[in-house]
């Protein structure tokens, strides 16, 4: 297979976004003080949050 140009500039900066976008996460939560800083970061708060409201639910039916 060949290697481009291109191929090498789109991985490259590829890498270099996440890496980005890593250091932006870590430092928001130096800056914070929390690991968590936005509901979407949290997979599981979801999954708790769905299943408190079908309990509360069926509690009141």
């Amino acid at each position: 297979m060949r290697v481009t140009q291109a191929m090498l500039s789109s991985h490259t900066l590829r890498y270099i976004n996440q890496g980005y976008n890593g250091l932006a996460r870590l430092q928001d939560q130096l800056v914070t003080g929390k690991k968590i800083s936005r509901p979407s970061q949290d997979c599981h708060c979801n999954e708790r949050d769905a299943l408190s409201y079908r309990s509360n639910r069926d509690r009141a039916v």
